[in-house]
């Protein structure tokens, strides 16, 4: 279904290792700092005034929060990964329509009377 050229794509993998997992470590790091640092005093008060979508906002954004923004991150590399793979190089051959060129009469086709037992002639 994709038309991936795996030889290009592995070309630059051993100079784009280093740097890729330096950044993932810096950014598990930081979230392991944030979760471990993070001091939540959250009460379980009962509110029977509020409605289920506030007690649904409530409890993803106290209890649930690091998952919540971390699902929201996950989803957003799968956005950019999805996109990257279905672009392709403009220097490929890709057809593209032509509507100026569809609708000029000039590439019409032209109705002529032949006669019987001979040819058209084609000018």
């Amino acid at each position: 279904m994709l038309d991936i050229d795996y030889i290009r794509l592995r070309q630059g993998f051993a100079k784009h290792f280093t740097p890729g997992a330096i950044l993932c470590v810096v950014f598990f790091l930081v979230i392991s700092f944030v979760i471990r640092s993070s001091t939540l005093n959250i009460s379980n008060v009962i509110n029977y005034n509020a409605n289920n979508v506030k007690a649904i906002g409530n409890l993803l954004y106290t209890d649930y929060m690091y998952a919540f923004h971390l699902s929201g991150i996950l989803l957003l590399v799968a956005i950019v990964g999805a996109i990257a793979l279905t672009l392709q190089d403009k220097k490929k051959e890709v057809k593209k329509q032509n509507v100026l060129k569809q609708l000029t009469q000039s590439s019409s086709v032209k109705l002529v009377k032949a006669k019987f037992g001979k040819g058209v002639e084609w000018k």
